[in-house]
């Protein structure tokens, strides 16, 4: 792609936009030098990343690439055998730190919600090197500060020194404090040259024994370093020189090691830096509604609600456009006022961003070809140094364009055949299209003659298209009409910007008969289709908003159901709770009854013990869940024809007894040594009473069992027959359960499936297995 069309096109401007969201200067860099260079695998690869970063940003924001400071030129310095100082170490440091959380941002829990395999592999390149980092910043404290921990002996020679320095300071502080004191200018110890001395006054210089190391500016003091003092100064001087040592080997040390990890740090290096390549590319698209082009090799290009990047998006009206299928050669005409020139550019720019691997500003569904070369001769190029006027110029760069042309490329050329006399420059202007279609080329041209329009309008292969023009406050709206030329609207222009109406209505006159009549009609039409686009604007949006209020009424419902689920969920938990403590209530009454019955010789107390007894288990049986949450409620308890003497089996209380009278439909039955009235319908046969064993038939609901056989019933009769079977089951606190269904046509199967999935306290599901009724069964695994 010729760098001057990329200038041309203002290329470069978008890219810099781009940039600014990069955190790394390498990604900045890289970004300002994307050029539509890439292969068809490449693009698919590039949209694929440059996607999932967008999907991450939509869902939970950007990398947290901010802080990250690019580290290769220090780790190439301590690869070739530098030592690193510590201000080089602590930005290893903080970029191995950084690469991991980036690393961790891409692998977090909420990431699972959507598949990001590409961004995943990328991210999972990067090394782990915090035990490097640790270790540094451990040592390191500072650009020029290393802690004391950074080894024992450094850490012994700071300790000789801390213990010099007080020695030194104690010493110099006794001349302050003894008959010297009066020979000081100051009270005070300092330093200069690195040793410790005391400010004399310089009238005094011979009084205190030592060696002057510095004068005041006034020549009133010297800093006299007393002779005491000279040896411990030295050893000073010694203990520092060992210091500064240990910390050369120190960081000698560390700068081995991160030489030692050269290529994992270059790699993690690589891979941040491509990260924040492509969500500074995600970044900028996802900020201004871009969308990821389609790519296809049919050679035709479709552009929808495309906008100029430059323009204010707030501003910008977005256009349509389609070349390629129906017609290779695009004229665009109109007033002169800019409007098709932009359109010319948005079509380029769109086509370089996408040839770049960039989201373009259309919507969703644009495709597009891509072509080895794109040719544009736009804009006023006149050259005084070479006195080519403007006709000259153009015709030169159009010259250059027309010797290189075949099918793989588009021609973009604005205002064709203007600067020259009207009817030579529509004559060359329409030898140009042909040309340029013979050769197979695509091309979209801007001009304002009205030849090349009617020539359009009876060409094969080229249609007219106009950009719409706001007459009141003479500005191109920028929206794009194919099929229609544009009006030049030149009187109406010229009336709105002062011309009087007389020189408008002489010119009007002037006209060619044939001209008026040919822009009046331009006119009518299009009218006549900007009423019939409000139409249809106007039904997309009443559908929008039909479709937005379904939504919502589905997602209330959602909610509804949601409630519902949890609702009912929690009811059954109570209920099952109620149940199990009224079971063990139970069983601790019937047991403390009768060890109290057959304890106690006193027979009145026996009676009282048995009377409360009862009392209790009256309450328990009256606090007992009913109907839909009872364990034991049995539509089929007529077949049980209890009688008087029968003995029956009390499940909710999980104990036995006999009947010893029936009235109406409850029993006073006798329980070990106590009686209490229950409901026919919570008793069962007891073990002599027992004439035939139930299970679940599916046609009538009995006791909890772990199977169901719905074989024969409807699919609304399952239904019923299932939700109750679950209910029950959980109820009795059933893990595993068997529903048998039948092979047959799976209308059953089905119709248990749909049930399970929806059924709030079913854990999971399966078909059985060869022992277990292969298809024509479905194992539940209970919450």
């Amino acid at each position: 792609m010729q760098q001057r069309v990329l200038k041309t096109l203002e290329y470069d401007r978008i890219l810099a936009l781009i940039a600014e969201k990069a955190a790394t200067e390498s990604a900045k860099k890289r970004i300002e030098e994307l050029t539509p260079t890439l292969g068809d695998y490449d693009l698919q690869r590039t949209f694929t990343l440059t996607g999932e970063a967008y999907d991450t940003i939509r869902v939970k924001g950007n990398i947290p690439a901010g802080g990250y400071k690019e580290v290769r030129e220090y780790v190439i310095h301590a690869q070739k055998g530098g030592t690193l100082r510590g201000g080089a170490l602590l930005k290893i440091a903080s970029a191995i730190k950084y690469a991991q959380q980036i690393k961790r941002f891409i692998f977090s829990e909420e990431y699972e919600s959507f598949p990001c395999e590409n961004l995943k592999q990328t991210a999972g390149e990067i090394t782990d090197l915090k035990s490097l980092a640790s270790s540094i910043e451990s040592c390191i404290l500072g650009e020029d500060e290393i802690s004391d921990n950074a080894s024992p002996a450094l850490s012994a020679i700071r300790r000789k020194m801390r213990r010099l320095n007080a020695s030194l300071k104690d010493k110099l502080s006794s001349y302050t404090k003894s008959d010297t004191a009066k020979y000081l200018q100051e009270q005070l110890v300092t330093m200069r040259n690195g040793r410790y001395v005391i400010p004399v006054k310089s009238e005094y210089k011979g009084s205190v024994d030592g060696i002057v190391h510095d004068t005041s500016q006034s020549g009133m003091t010297l800093f006299v370093e007393p002779r005491s003092v000279i040896n411990m100064n030295n050893e000073l001087r010694t203990l520092e020189s060992e210091e500064a040592r240990e910390i050369d080997i120190i960081l000698a040390e560390f700068s081995q090691k991160v030489a030692q990890k050269a290529l994992e740090l270059t790699a993690n290096e690589d891979s941040v830096i491509l990260l924040d390549e492509l969500f500074a590319k995600a970044g900028y698209a996802y900020e201004r509604n871009y969308t990821k082009p389609l790519i296809n090799k049919e050679r035709y290009i479709e552009l929808f609600r495309a906008r100029h990047p430059l323009l204010d998006p707030k501003k910008a009206v977005a256009s349509d456009l389609r070349i390629g299928r129906d017609y290779t050669q695009i004229v665009i005409t109109g007033p002169n006022t800019g409007g098709k020139t932009v359109a010319l550019k948005t079509l380029g720019v769109c086509l370089l961003m996408a040839q770049s691997g960039l989201f373009i500003p259309a919507g969703e569904g644009s495709s597009l070809c891509t072509f080895e070369n794109i040719y544009a001769d736009i804009g006023d190029e006149q050259s005084i140094e070479q006195s080519l006027s403007t006709f000259s110029s153009h015709m030169t760069n159009i010259s250059s364009i027309l010797n290189d042309l075949d099918e793989n490329c588009l021609v973009l050329l604005d205002e064709l055949g203007a600067g020259t006399d009207p009817s030579e420059g529509a004559a060359l202007a329409k030898a140009i299209l042909k040309f340029i279609r013979d050769k197979g080329a695509m091309c979209v041209a801007t001009t304002h003659y009205n030849e090349i329009k009617q020539y359009a309008l009876t060409e094969r292969g080229i249609v007219n298209a106009n950009v719409e023009f706001d007459t009141v406050n003479l500005k191109p709206t920028f929206r794009l009409t194919i099929g229609l030329p544009g009006k030049s609207n030149a009187f109406e222009i010229s009336r709105r910007l002062g011309i009087s109406e007389q020189i408008i209505e002489e010119a009007k006159n002037e006209m060619d008969m044939g001209d008026a009549r040919f822009e009046d009609l331009i006119t009518e039409l299009n009218d006549k289709i900007k009423d019939a686009t409000q139409s249809r604007d106007e039904a997309h949006r009443a559908l929008k908003q039909a479709r937005e209020a379904e939504e919502q009424m589905n997602s209330e419902l959602e909610k509804l159901k949601a409630s519902k689920n949890k609702m009912y969920t929690e009811a059954v938990v109570s209920a099952k709770q109620i149940v199990n403590n009224a079971k063990k209530a139970a069983k601790d009454i019937i047991s403390s009854a009768d060890k109290y019955s057959k304890g106690s010789s006193d027979r009145s107390l026996r009676n009282e013990a048995s009377e409360l007894a009862k009392a209790a288990l009256d309450e328990l049986n009256s606090l007992m869940p009913k109907h839909a949450f009872s364990l034991t409620d049995d539509p089929a308890r007529a077949e049980y024809d209890f009688k008087k003497g029968d003995d029956v089996e009390i499940p909710e209380l999980s104990g036995e007894g006999s009947i010893l009278e029936i009235k109406e439909d409850t029993a006073l039955v006798q329980i070990g040594s106590i009686k209490t009235r229950i409901a026919l319908s919570k008793l069962r046969p007891g073990a002599k009473k027992k004439e035939k064993t139930f299970s679940y038939t599916g046609s009538k609901a009995q006791s909890a069992s772990p199977t169901l056989d719905i074989r024969g019933i409807t699919g609304q009769e399952a239904q019923i027959e299932v939700e109750k079977f679950l209910d029950d089951a959980t109820l009795a606190n059933l893990k595993v359960l068997t529903i048998i269904h039948g092979k047959g046509e799976g209308v059953l199967r089905k119709k248990v499936t749909q049930i399970l999935q929806e059924h709030p306290l079913v854990e999971s599901f399966r078909l059985g297995g060869l022992s277990e009724g292969a298809g024509g069964a479905t194992i539940v695994y209970m919450k």
